[in-house]
């Protein structure tokens, strides 16, 4: 008897068909990821909005009800109205340098906001610029850099000297992506 001619040996591998649904869940996949970073980046742009727009309401709440500035305010006098309060500035109607820091009246600003019921948060106040310790001295935005409030003439005006303004910095550790995005979103770019 004969034997039958033997079989070639089956190839083993993929098809394409199974390469392409391969392909295709891996780009459903990093499109979710990515679409997922997005949003995060879009919630945290709002976070640091809202913020911006919270200091402000409270900031303007706080002259309106007490006919003083935060932060500015004698600790004294604010203390009369606010119980708790320990820091305070020299009342010259403006947030600047007191006894020789600039630091003073920006800080006492968040204690008093805080304490008024202005703001969430329990802040102390203090004269020198809070680390990465501090917890207590001044609002952090949603990548964990300080708010500050204070006034500057750092503006841009080649043609004359710009006056002082308040300035209130965000913070640091913001990405430039999502700082063009809150500008976009703050006031059209």
């Amino acid at each position: 008897m004969s034997r039958p001619a033997a079989r070639p040996a089956a190839q083993r591998g993929f098809t394409l068909v199974e390469i392409a649904i391969v392909l295709v869940i891996i780009g459903l996949l990093l499109g979710g990821i990515l679409k997922g970073q997005e949003l995060i980046t879009a919630a945290k742009v709002r976070n640091i909005a809202d913020q911006n727009s919270g200091v402000q309401a409270a900031y303007y709440g706080f002259i309106d009800r007490f006919r003083q500035i935060p932060g500015d305010w004698p600790q004294a006098n604010a203390q009369q109205a606010i119980p708790g309060v320990a820091t305070g500035g020299n009342g010259n109607g403006r947030l600047d340098a007191v006894g020789g820091s600039e630091w003073t009246e920006p800080l006492a600003l968040w204690e008093q906001l805080s304490k008024a019921g202005f703001i969430q948060g329990n802040y102390v106040g203090g004269g020198t610029a809070p680390t990465a310790a501090d917890n207590d001295l001044a609002p952090r935005n949603a990548f964990n850099g300080f708010l500050v409030l204070y006034r500057t003439n750092d503006y841009l005006d080649a043609s004359a000297t710009p006056a002082e303004r308040y300035h209130l910095v965000l913070g640091r550790n913001i990405d430039v992506k999502v700082m063009r995005e809150l500008d976009l979103k703050i006031d059209d770019g």
